[in-house]
């Protein structure tokens, strides 16, 4: 005779409650605090990794923001475009002044890098920012790849920016940079159609044919011919 199965308050087998394995009121509320728990903590993470990216783009010359810089750069996979939006950020948030971390890090990767179109990107770079009257400080250590480089680019530049690519052809041969290129009485020549562009061009085109070795070309001044020069008022 089998023996009848005694019922709980509930109505349910208390044998049978145990092998279902139903939870409990507060089992259930411990495994939703968990799960609160992670989903909290992975929403800080991912909101402190956009302050961060923030700030990186709000104090790009600050040595956090430095840093955050090469991370960024080091993902980005179109680095001329990322360095087209990134100096937007520095005229926007920092006058157009590059920090001489970042300065340098692009500089090096200058001349490292095998890729040709991260090389015209820089190069760009530099232009943009020598035409915004903040160029880099180490123009020079690009060196010779670095003005022929430009010389590649010109025929892409419209006429300002061909101008700011003379100028920092002409900053990396002297290895000091023009700062104010608009206050050079060169740069305000040809803006007042004194003094062809393609003069200039050509003068510089000519400097760069000379067969002479860098050490010994970087000695010589392109316009020492002109009326204007690159001295800043």
């Amino acid at each position: 005779m089998i023996a009848p199965v005694q019922m709980g308050i509930s109505g349910i087998p208390p044998a049978i409650s145990k092998l279902d394995g139903a939870p409990t009121p507060r089992s259930f509320m411990s495994r939703n605090r968990k799960r609160l728990a992670r989903i909290t903590a992975i929403l800080l993470g991912v909101a402190a990794v956009g302050l961060l990216m923030q700030y990186a783009i709000i104090e790009p010359n600050s040595a956090i923001g430095t840093r955050l810089f090469r991370l960024r750069y080091a993902a980005a996979t179109d680095k001329p475009h990322f360095l087209t939006r990134f100096s937007l950020e520095l005229t926007r948030f920092e006058g157009g002044t590059i920090r001489d971390g970042i300065d340098t890090y692009l500089s090096n990767r200058f001349v490292v890098t095998p890729s040709e179109a991260e090389r015209s990107g820089i190069a760009d770079f530099y232009v943009r920012q020598q035409r915004r009257g903040r160029p880099g400080h180490h123009l020079h250590d690009m060196g010779e790849p670095f003005v022929e480089r430009l010389f590649q680019r010109l025929p892409h530049y419209d006429a300002d920016h061909q101008l700011a690519a003379l100028a920092a052809m002409e900053g990396c041969r002297r290895a000091k940079s023009i700062m104010k290129l608009g206050f050079t009485p060169l740069a305000n020549a040809v803006e007042r159609h004194q003094l062809p562009l393609e003069t200039v061009i050509g003068a510089y085109d000519r400097w760069w044919q000379t067969p002479l070795a860098w050490p010994r070309k970087v000695e010589l001044n392109p316009i020492a011919d002109l009326p204007y020069d690159w001295s800043e008022l």
